[in-house]
């Protein structure tokens, strides 16, 4: 394990983020929605989406060794990430942190209406599968389900069986997003 953090963000990946970001504005102003982020690492994106969403929630249990396929688990260990990861937020207001699984977050988000949903977070197809089962049940009518890694195959296989198998726009950082 390195002692450095895994850079999510290049340029190219926050040009394509924002690219999402400006999609979602064509449809609805998202400085009036409130969205749930699965998987936030260091909050590389989070502070993205806080400088444009009205609220933002971020879900990441900060585990080592989450997934060894995922190339994040192969840099600093998940307590620094986590340290990091509130060094960068928590000066922003409209940004709160869920220390869970998607699971566990699940249990404490599911009794609210969310208008968008980013899943970035366990890329097993088990947990994709849960993370887009389950939030779109949250998510508003005319609402947002996202997500990142729109490549990788246990990706594409969870949207197919459960968006049927269309998404409605992907950006050049294999962002998704399909309005529901």
């Amino acid at each position: 394990m390195k002692d450095e953090f895994y850079i999510m963000r290049t340029p190219k990946q926050r040009e394509g983020l924002q690219n999402m970001i400006d999609w979602l504005n064509t449809i609805r102003p998202t400085s009036e929605m409130r969205m749930i982020e699965i998987g936030s690492y260091v909050g590389e994106s989070t502070l993205m989406f806080a400088n444009h969403f009205k609220e933002v929630i971020s879900v990441d249990p900060y585990v080592n060794d989450y997934d060894l396929n995922d190339m994040a688990c192969l840099y600093a260990p998940f307590d620094k990430v986590y340290q990091q990861f509130l060094r960068n937020t928590l000066p922003i207001h409209n940004i709160k942190s869920i220390k869970e699984t998607s699971e566990n977050a699940f249990s404490i988000l599911k009794d609210q209406q969310w208008d968008m949903v980013y899943i970035d977070g366990l890329h097993t197809f088990e947990g994709v599968s849960y993370d887009i089962e389950h939030y779109k049940s949250i998510i508003k009518p005319g609402g947002f389900v996202c997500g990142h890694d729109y490549g990788w195959g246990n990706v594409r296989h969870a949207i197919g069986l459960l968006l049927d198998d269309k998404v409605d726009a992907t950006f050049k950082d294999a962002s998704w997003a399909k309005q529901i």
